[in-house]
């Protein structure tokens, strides 16, 4: 498993006097880990909007004045923590309530970064409640010529639930996009299962695909899977502890949830950013490719 890079920070005016060190780790790694003071939701935000300005993010200190308002910082620092359900099921740390997946694939304008500041922990096993990260780039990389080949010319269909709108869509996207952060190729395809009907391919290079493409196609998804679930030679690993504040990529980066924690034990306050100037619009065309 690889090591989360950590920034220390002593205080807020420590922690955007290394913006630029913050910055550098987010383009390379996709995620770290700020650790040593416990921001708090307004500190939180205006450390996400000083790293706005740097990659041009919907949240930046031109939407972000030096003492938001208690308003502004509700719109942008959410609850969060996978344990807000009084009815959610036992679960166990070797187990992921959070299966694998990477966020928005259907939206134009994606979420582009996650922070999430971990703020309580009501569980003793070490084990339970972490989030576990792969680059999708990396798993790109290690990818036969063939099958890069392959991605390149895919587009995907989907059907997808939005919140009580089961089986909305149908969706189309590239199975590969580039990373405007490091110029990377990474793979855009979920993982998870959370769709009403299973992904398939729609198109190979601008054409219906043979029965062979598809068959292709779908292999290629298990093994996607197999290498989220079981390479921990490209996995990192978050073991929460309070006061964590984990800042993460998640146009590129897949992440899980392990289990083992109940309701109300696991809370963070979050922040997502996407583009400056962002629409809510889908992919729901393939026009819009």
């Amino acid at each position: 498993m690889k090591n989360i890079p950590v920034v220390s920070i002593s205080s807020l005016e420590d922690a955007l006097a290394k913006t630029e060190e913050i910055s550098e780790i987010f383009r390379s790694t996709g995620v770290l880990k700020l650790q040593g003071y416990s921001l708090n939701r307004l500190e939180q935000l205006m450390l996400v909007s000083k790293l706005g300005d740097i990659f041009s993010w919907n949240i930046s200190t031109e939407t972000v004045t030096n003492t938001p308002s208690p308003e502004l910082v509700d719109l942008y620092v959410f609850m969060g923590g996978h344990s807000d359900d009084p009815h959610r099921g036992e679960s166990i740390a070797s187990d992921y309530v959070v299966d694998w997946h990477i966020e928005q694939v259907f939206y134009v304008d994606t979420f582009l970064a996650g922070f999430w500041n971990m703020y309580h922990i009501g569980y003793d096993d070490p084990k339970a409640g972490n989030t576990h990260f792969v680059d999708s780039s990396e798993i790109y990389d290690l990818l036969p010529a063939e099958t890069k080949d392959f991605l390149e010319k895919a587009v995907v269909i989907w059907d997808k639930p939005i919140g009580p709108r089961q089986g909305f869509g149908p969706y189309y996207t590239k199975a590969l996009d580039t990373n405007r952060v490091n110029g990377k190729i990474t793979i855009r395809l979920e993982a998870d299962g959370g769709c009403i009907l299973p992904v398939s391919l729609h198109k190979f290079d601008g054409e219906d695909p043979t029965s062979e493409q598809s068959a292709y196609f779908d292999a290629t998804l298990n093994n996607l899977k197999q290498e989220l679930s079981t390479n921990k030679q490209i996995r990192y690993v978050q073991q929460w502890q309070e006061g964590d504040l984990i800042i993460v990529d998640l146009f590129r980066m897949y992440h899980a949830v392990t289990g083992g924690f109940k309701y109300g034990e696991r809370q963070f306050h979050g922040t997502f950013t996407r583009p400056s100037g962002y629409t809510n619009n889908l992919y729901d065309s393939i026009e819009k490719l």
